[in-house]
């Protein structure tokens, strides 16, 4: 292991795996109850996922290649397809307009409803893109791996679905589609209204203590695309030091507050964050 922080990291994916192998085990009642746990750890998974992207836990490229798979399993995408998505375009890119996830293509005077657009419509993009790309970069290690990954997750899945198929359904597969949608939505909440040009000012930043421990500070997007290959253990310390170079609108306290401030603005302005510093700290 190259940073013993992670320890932490594979507590939480052996956790989140025994849970959810539990659950599409005894298919307990009242699935509505667990739908909300379940999407949360797909989200959960998808920060380590990301984090790994950019700083691999192991030293052993044996050992990474079986941790991918095991993420790729339990998110229902495979790593080099987030390394298309995410490493080779959006930190490229960062929200310009050649970026696949694009947030500045959607201008409805409703941002409730430019996050419904988004969160239906980028993930295809996203598809589409990573396709091209595949079928025209000369990179074809690249094409090899992601196949392979591919076939174990689709492989997994049909073993699965034969042995308890309605499970798999409810449990694994539903799941893993409306983590998806939670992921690109806070890539949207990450970017919308921040200006891709500036040095400091293209991000959003969550800086709760909630959000930040449960997706493994990945609320510090800013100093995240100004030192991606930093671990994420760093990157609360990181943001610190260019928290003052930051629009204060910029610094979020509490993702909730910014969530319904979101969804009650209008022509993509999103209200001032006017309450306390004891609410703003109370959730995440």
């Amino acid at each position: 292991m190259k940073n013993t922080k992670d320890i932490r990291t594979l507590f939480f994916l052996l956790i989140i795996i025994a849970v959810r192998i539990l659950l599409w085990w005894i298919e307990p009642s009242y699935y509505l109850f667990w739908l909300p746990f379940i999407i949360i750890s797909v989200f959960i998974l998808y920060s380590i996922k990301h984090n790994h992207l950019h700083y691999s836990v192991f030293n052993s490229k044996v050992l990474n290649r079986f941790y991918e798979n095991i993420l790729g399993v339990f998110t229902g995408t495979s790593m080099s397809g987030a390394y298309v998505i995410h490493l080779v375009n959006h930190h490229k890119e960062n929200n310009k307009s050649n970026d696949w996830g694009n947030t500045n293509q959607f201008t409805h005077k409703s941002e409730a409803i430019n996050i419904i657009r988004y969160a239906c419509i980028t993930p295809i993009k996203f598809l589409k893109s990573k396709r091209k790309w595949l079928q025209n970069t000369v990179n074809k290690k690249r094409v090899v791996v992601r196949e392979t990954e591919s076939r174990v997750i689709i492989c997994t899945y049909i073993l699965m679905l034969i042995f308890k198929f309605e499970a798999t359904i409810l449990y694994i597969i539903l799941p893993h589609f409306l983590g998806q949608l939670v992921l690109v939505s806070f890539n949207y909440f990450q970017h919308a209204g921040c200006d891709p040009f500036s040095k400091y000012n293209h991000s959003r930043n969550f800086t709760g203590k909630l959000i930040n421990f449960l997706n493994f500070n990945n609320g510090y997007h800013t100093v995240h695309h100004h030192f991606p290959s930093a671990h994420w253990s760093e990157y609360e310390k990181m943001h610190l030091l260019i928290q003052h170079k930051i629009d204060v609108d910029l610094n979020e306290h509490n993702f909730i507050y910014y969530f319904i401030r979101l969804l009650f603005s209008r022509n993509g302005k999103i209200l001032k964050q006017k309450t306390p510093e004891s609410l703003q700290n109370l959730i995440v």
